[in-house]
Parts: structure tokens; C-alpha cells; sequence
């Protein structure tokens, strides 16, 4: 977490408590988070394809989970390649890398 602190505006303080660790983990927590919410739109194919009635699930449904899956593991790849860049755990200029990957499907 960055913090700056002024008095009477003028910064003061600078301090920039992030790690490459806590970046990246809330950068993959937020790729879940995003592909969980992308996966539950399609779930009702899903579940009613487990359903007696036995409906399959189109096969557009098929697709798009997979898009969203390969373009989650795309982003996490990516991540993970600027964090292992890193020259330590405090590197700042990684921090700002891994939270500047922009993915989306």
C-alpha cells in the first residue's frame, strides 16, 4: 500500500509499503474473482445439463467458458512472468508492472 501524507499541501511523506508478493496476490485474487463472476453467468447451462431432463449444454456456452478460462490463465501467466522479473521482494518498479497487466477476454 502506498501512502502520502501532506501538511498544508505539501507532501511530507512518501511511503510505499507494497511487495511484489502482496501485488501479485491481489492482482490473481482479482483475476478470480473476474472469472468466477464470468463462469457464474453460464452456470444455469451447466447445472441444467445435470438436470434429469438432460439438456447439453450449447456448445457457444462451451466456448465462451473456455475463452474465459484460457483468458484467465493468460493473465495469470503473465503476472507471474513480471513478478519472477523482480529483482527482490521490494522491487517497486515490479509492483507497478504487475498492477499495470491489463487483461480481459
Amino acid at each position: 500500500m502506498r501512502t502520502l501524507t501532506y501538511q498544508n499541501g505539501v507532501l511530507i511523506s512518501d511511503e510505499d509499503s507494497r511487495t511484489v508478493s502482496t501485488s501479485l496476490t491481489a492482482q490473481l485474487a482479482e483475476i478470480d474473482r473476474w472469472k468466477s463472476a464470468r463462469l457464474a453467468e453460464t452456470d444455469w447451462a451447466i447445472i441444467r445439463a445435470q438436470d434429469p431432463t438432460g439438456k447439453p449444454v450449447p456448445q457457444d456456452v462451451l466456448d465462451q467458458r473456455t475463452a474465459i478460462r484460457s483468458a484467465g490463465d493468460a493473465a495469470e501467466a503473465a503476472l507471474r512472468a513480471v513478478a519472477s522479473a523482480a529483482t527482490d521482494d521490494q522491487d517497486k518498479t515490479a509492483c507497478d508492472a504487475i498492477e499495470a497487466v491489463i487483461w480481459e477476454v
